[in-house]
């Protein structure tokens, strides 16, 4: 029961970190790009920082969102049944 609890948290983790880490790169890829011509924001969304930064982050989330899950899913999984992860070795 510990392992499987130790994986769900793991899984949190490594879900927040990707989504970070890919929504951080796309947001800074695309804002030091700067807004393209004719490029609209979406209603409740200012840029902060660079123009356009937060379009990137939010175009990251919606086209890669599912993958993320899945790797964060796979990730914590494998991790888990190897006893790698702290707190998911097993106990002897």
């Amino acid at each position: 029961m510990r392992r499987v609890l130790f994986g769900i948290f793991w899984f949190g983790i490594f879900w927040v970190a990707l989504t970070i880490i890919g929504g951080g790169i796309t947001g800074s890829t695309f804002g030091a790009k700067g807004p393209q011509a004719g490029e609209v924001l979406r209603e409740g969304r200012r840029p902060h920082g660079y123009p356009g930064a937060d379009i990137g982050s939010a175009e990251f989330s919606d086209r890669f969102g599912t993958h993320v899950l899945i790797a964060a899913a796979a990730l914590a999984a494998l991790g888990t049944v190897a006893g790698k992860l702290p707190g998911t070795r097993p106990e002897r």
